[in-house]
């Protein structure tokens, strides 16, 4: 109990913590703000100094830090320059005058050497405060997504056992492979789950290489998993080299639903095959609108996703995959995106013997 009711403490300090912190305020409203604690702060050093006769500076630093998390930097120097001017005002002799006298000066440099590196340790604190805020939130949301889309195919597992306790012979092989391909489903995505997790460690992906011809391999891949889309392939010429096709084929098969995911509905999805010196690329290409320039490299790490409309559903862990893929091969990843030309993004492989 007593263990449970500290948990609940924590929990509410956090939270009192995060509306002080993490809360997005208007620009007004910081200025609002941070002239309510400034004038706060100085009334508390009037009062000190007129019941103590001293002027403790320590309370215009825990004004500054008080300032600078919810205000952030600027504001905070700002008003720490505002205070001491005030300061020397009401308590620097001659007492009505500012920065007339040694001592003023004096004051008012000794506040600025200490407010300022306070200013920004305590705005930087702000800004780190503010990021685990973010990436929890993120994180719990990516939870609960990952949860409930595990679970649909365990779900469907789950009815194709009910449905056949009493279903014929032949309605029962069809729910046995139902129930295999949810399993495999299920699999791909804990799989998923499991290298991103892989990478995120800074470990390269383990991938069986074998010698082939990429190009083929490419449009037996197209073939097998897209029959009927709107998908091309161009491949003009044999590259033969060391591949690992199952990496190939997972780092294809999701650029290629990304592609149909995003794409306009009546453009074909292009993927080409070309051989560029001991170099191979391979492009997929799309067109619609252009992935904006500000997500370019954030696509690229894992649970992000670029602007999608609200009924494309996604964990954001194909492309990390793809990069990963590419750089087990000892390659990269590139993308082009403009308006009216459309999106590729590019495999470079070197050609392994």
């Amino acid at each position: 109990m007593a263990e449970a009711g500290t948990r609940g403490h924590e929990r509410v300090v956090r939270n009192r913590w995060e509306r002080f912190i993490g809360v997005e305020r208007s620009l007004s409203a910081r200025i609002v703000a941070s002239m309510s604690i400034t004038i706060c702060g100085f009334a508390l050093t009037f009062a000190t100094y007129h019941a103590a006769g001293f002027y403790f500076t320590s309370i215009v630093v825990l004004t500054v830090v008080f300032v600078a998390l919810i205000a952030g930097t600027r504001l905070a120097l700002a008003h720490a320059v505002a205070i001491s001017l005030a300061a020397d005002y009401f308590f620097i002799p001659p007492i009505g005058m500012v920065l007339t006298s040694a001592a003023s000066w004096e004051h008012f440099a000794i506040i600025l050497s200490i407010t300022i590196p306070v200013a920004m340790a305590a705005s930087s604190m702000r800004t780190a405060f503010r990021e685990t805020i973010a990436s929890r939130q993120h994180a719990e949301r990516m939870l609960a997504i990952v949860s409930h889309d595990v679970r649909n195919p365990l779900a469907m597992v789950r009815l194709a056992v009910q449905l056949s306790e009493s279903a014929p012979e032949a309605r029962q092989r069809e729910l046995r492979a139902s129930m295999l391909r949810n399993l495999d489903h299920a699999d791909a995505m804990i799989q998923s789950l499991l290298d991103v997790a892989s990478i995120r460690a800074g470990k390269t992906l383990p991938l069986a290489f074998r010698p082939c011809d990429l190009a083929a391999e490419v449009r037996a891949i197209v073939a097998e998993n897209h029959v009927g889309a709107r998908v091309e392939v161009v491949a003009t010429e044999p590259i033969v080299g060391r591949w690992s096709i199952a990496g190939i084929r997972r780092a294809l098969e999701n650029l290629i639903a990304n592609a149909v995911k995003y794409g306009m509905a009546d453009a074909p999805v292009v993927v080409r095959v070309e051989r560029h010196g001991e170099h191979a690329w391979l492009s997929v290409h799309n067109d619609g609108a252009p992935i904006p320039k500000a997500n370019r490299e954030k696509i690229f790490e894992a649970f992000e996703r670029a602007s999608a409309p609200d009924d494309v559903a996604g964990w954001g862990l194909g492309l990390p995959l793809v990069r990963a893929i590419a750089e087990a091969h000892g390659g990269t990843i590139s993308l082009e995106s403009a308006p009216r030309a459309g999106t590729t993004f590019t495999l470079d492989l070197p050609i392994g013997s």
